[in-house]
This record gives C-alpha cells, sequence and structure tokens, in this order.
C-alpha cells in the first residue's frame, strides 16, 4: 500500500514505538540514523509508561513533536494490548502534530536488522515470535530481508518440512524467539543454523530504521495491528442450562419472556494467514 510522505524534499524525522512484548521501547530516528533509543522491562503498564518514554527520547535526539515527519509503530505479532497501545498512541501522535503514521511488522523489522547487520551472513532466514500459547508465529525471508510469504502460526516440529516446500538451502538463519528447541530441530534435519549467541530482541530502533527504509521506497503500511487469532477477552461464559431437561417433577411455575436480542459471539482460536508486506 502506498501513503503518503509528509514531504519528499525534507528528510524524514520518525518517532518509532514498539510495544508488542515484555519490552517498551521508543526511538528517534533524525538526520538518517537512530538518534535516541529509550527503553523499559515491561510486562504491564505499557500505557502509563509510552508518553513519557516518547518524550525522553525526542529530549536525548534534541527533537520535539514538531520536527516530526512520521510517527511509525510495530504492528505485531505479539501482545494484544501491547500492539494497541502503540497504535494508539502513534495515532493520537500523528493527528495532534500532522505527521504521517507508519505501521512496521516485528518480524521484517528483525529481518531487516539482521540482513543490515550480517547477522545471518548472507543465509535465508526464519523470523519467529512466541504465541504464548505453545507454538511460534514464523515468517520466512530471503537473504536480503524480503518476506517469502505470509506470516503463519506453527508448531516447531513442524518447520523443517514447511521449509523444504519453499527452498531447498543448506544453510539458514533463526532469529527472534527461539529458547534454543528450534534450531536444535533445524539441526537434526542436516540444515547449517545460524543464531547470534544472544537473543536479538525487537526494539524501537529496528522499527524506525524499518519504517525509513519504506518511506525511501515509497511504499507505507498503515497502522494496523497483525493478528492472526481474535483476542480472548473476557471470562468464557457458563453455559445456559436447557429448560427442557431441567423440568422437575414439582410444579410449573410461568416465568416471564424476555425477548433478548442475539448476541454475535467472537470467534476464538480462528487462526488466519496475513498477507507478506512488500517493500
Amino acid at each position: 500500500m502506498t501513503m503518503p510522505i509528509a514531504d519528499p524534499s525534507i528528510m524524514p524525522s520518525i518517532l518509532a514505538l514498539e510495544t508488542s512484548g515484555a519490552l517498551l521501547s521508543v526511538a528517534v530516528h533524525h538526520k538518517g540514523k537512530i538518534a535516541s533509543l529509550v527503553s523499559h522491562e515491561m510486562t504491564y503498564g505499557h500505557a502509563k509508561a509510552i508518553v513519557p518514554t516518547a518524550q525522553a527520547a525526542l529530549a536525548q535526539a534534541s527533537c520535539d513533536f514538531a520536527m516530526l515527519t512520521h510517527i511509525a509503530a510495530g504492528t505485531g505479532p505479539g501482545s494484544f494490548t501491547g500492539i494497541r497501545v502503540a497504535l494508539s498512541c502513534a495515532k493520537g501522535f500523528c493527528l495532534a502534530w500532522g505527521a504521517v503514521g507508519i505501521g512496521v511488522s516485528g518480524l521484517q523489522a528483525l529481518a531487516s536488522n539482521a540482513a543490515r547487520q550480517g547477522h545471518n551472513e548472507g543465509a535465508p532466514m526464519l523470523i519467529t515470535a512466541d504465541t504464548r500459547r505453545g507454538a511460534l508465529y514464523c515468517q520466512f525471508f530471503d537473504a536480503e530481508g524480503q518476506a517469502k510469504g505470509a506470516i503463519f502460526e506453527a508448531e516447531p516440529a513442524g518447520l523443517p518440512a514447511l521449509r523444504r516446500t519453499i527452498e531447498e538451502e543448506a544453510s539458514l538463519y533463526i532469529g527472534g524467539f527461539d529458547d534454543g528447541q528450534l534450531g536444535r530441530i533445524f539441526a537434526a534435519d542436516g540444515v547449517r543454523v545460524i543464531q547470534p549467541a544472544q537473543t536479538v530482541r525487537l526494539d524501537a530502533a529496528m522499527i524506525a530504521n524499518d519504517a525509513n527504509r519504506h518511506i525511501v521506497s515509497g511504499t507505507l503500511m498503515p497502522l494496523t495491528p497483525l493478528y492472526l487469532a481474535a483476542a480472548k477477552l473476557g471470562p468464557k461464559k457458563a453455559e445456559k442450562p436447557n429448560k427442557d431437561l431441567a423440568k422437575t417433577d414439582g410444579p410449573e411455575k410461568d416465568e416471564p419472556e424476555k425477548d433478548e436480542p442475539e448476541k454475535d459471539e467472537p470467534e476464538t482460536n480462528k487462526t488466519k494467514v496475513i498477507p507478506a508486506a512488500h517493500g
């Protein structure tokens, strides 16, 4: 999707927000580079902390909101609540300061960062994120960081067979979430696994760099969340007893009938494939 750029003649100044996981981070991309990055380990409380963190990042970069041309936010996949916090805040900043919003996939940002830094050693990539349901959000990328298909959800054990339907390269870089299991699974399948010594976590600097790449190419994605499954909100409703099966031998009582409108129940645990972002 192509969206307007604030002014093609002006070097972009980007405020980037990332809250899809347990790391809240805000970065400023100014004058062609990352000018600041402020991060906090945070499982809860993103909504309360994100604005002060943005103000701190801008102060470190010697910028203010009026100087920003774009506001970027990580669109997931990840925590439903966290993603909504970043996107809502980004939309508010855009409205208040007249900046252009950019959505950036977290998996794409990790792949672009690995290719930019040379971490993948020229090998194709598999980037993952934890679903917190015993499976992984996954996406395959080529050596340059271009998506080779859509984001999908899968069990780790089934990924080697799936990869063979896409490519037969001898080496594979695995980035994002991995507790060590995924690397062992691919190694047992005869793949030369390339992994960083320490897990490279997604942060707002990666979001900002990828947003800048999209600005240069003129292919900006909207501030829309990447949800692969419906959010589970609130406790599950208890099933109503069947009145016909609940009759007793005692006298029946007349109960007033209530006309209640039918409610649409949200479908949960339904997964869907998200089209790959281009550019």
